[in-house]
């Protein structure tokens, strides 16, 4: 991305009537690092600039971890950068899909990186992609996140999107598999509970919520998330539309361009499109079918694209993992919790 693609996107971000006093701008999509740390000095005042607006922004780089060094480390420190680093567990994992050009696995590089970010205080979390392989190894992933220090945890889905047009989860048993391994890290977390697990605690806190109202899902409200391409491109709902492939009856996912639009007219090419009537239809089917949909809200458009071909659609494998089999397996967990406190209150009492 040229230093004048950020600052045409730091001034359509001024005309966004309603943006957040506290934002968050994520550097990923591609690693991070491949581009010198002036850039980002550029890029950071651009950004800064918005002062005016009293909005502070937090900057993120979601990494592989392979280019990290001690300069960049104390580079992160002094701008405060939030550091996620993509491995997907011990070695025999992350090996089987994460590797180089010449086909060699990169988690020697990759666990070098997460020494240095120790080495240098910074705290940071992990993203994991789970696989069939995977989820028949959750003491292993379990044993490796403690022992090395990981104190924030996130598990993605293997999806099928984009150019990935298979999964290793879409097969019969996955469900209960997934719930299998989510069980084993529960009762494990509530042991280590200083360790965060992205899918238990924000199930949990779904679940404990007395608002009496549906969850709203990010990826599917218009605005919630820009994401911005390499060239300045403008997109919406989940990242991953930015660069999914035109289709029949979705010519584009792409509403505008920083250099030349405003926010108002890019709401006005997205609230012209195809896509943004099907999606609305999407989330409308998912309310009126789905015994999920107060926790889930009406899911993720690119699983929908990606799976389903259309997003007017509903229940995608990634729904019935993440969502559906993830809620029972915290729903049953947190029902023995009761039932143990109050049996543990009987005892007591007599």
């Amino acid at each position: 991305m040229k230093i004048e693609t950020v600052r045409a996107i730091v001034n359509f971000l001024r005309s966004v009537p309603n943006i957040n006093n506290s934002t968050p701008v994520v550097w990923h999509a591609g690693e991070p690092m491949v581009v010198p740390r002036s850039f980002y000095e550029e890029a950071f005042d651009a950004f800064a600039g918005l002062d005016e607006r009293a909005v502070r922004f937090t900057h993120s780089f979601q990494t592989n971890g392979t280019l990290l060094t001690d300069e960049w480390c104390e580079f992160i420190r002094h701008h405060g950068i939030n550091v996620g680093v993509s491995i997907d567990g011990p070695q025999t994992l992350h090996d089987r899909y994460r590797t180089n050009r010449s086909g060699q696995g990169t988690f020697v590089k990759v666990m070098q990186g997460v020494k240095l970010l120790n080495k240098h205080g910074i705290p940071f979390s992990v993203i994991v992609v789970l696989t069939k392989e995977s989820l028949s190894k959750p003491d292993d992933i379990w044993d490796f996140v403690v022992s090395n220090g990981i104190r924030d945890i996130g598990f993605n889905v293997e999806e099928i999107e984009g150019a990935h047009r298979a999964s290793t989860l879409d097969q019969v048993g996955a469900e209960e598999q997934y719930e299998a391994f989510f069980e084993t890290l529960y009762v494990r977390q509530r042991q280590r509970p200083e360790i965060r697990i992205r899918e238990l605690a924000e199930t949990e806190a779904r679940l404990r919520s007395r608002s009496g109202h549906a969850t709203r899902s990010t990826e599917n409200i218009v605005g919630s998330i820009l994401s911005f391409s390499v060239d300045g491109k403008v997109s919406t709902f989940s990242p991953e539309l930015l660069t999914s492939p035109a289709t029949k009856r979705y010519s584009s996912f792409v509403w505008g361009d920083a250099h030349t639009d405003t926010y108002k007219t890019f709401l006005e090419n997205v609230a012209a499109s195809p896509a943004y009537k099907d999606m609305q239809d999407g989330v409308a089917n998912c309310k009126t079918t789905c015994d999920y949909f107060s926790v889930c809200g009406g899911g993720a458009p690119s699983n929908k694209l990606g799976e389903l071909g259309t997003l007017s659609g509903t229940e995608t494998m990634c729904c019935r993992l993440r969502v559906k089999a993830l809620t029972r397996t915290v729903l049953r967990r947190l029902e023995c919790e009761v039932e143990e406190a109050i049996r543990q209150r009987e005892v007591h009492l007599d």
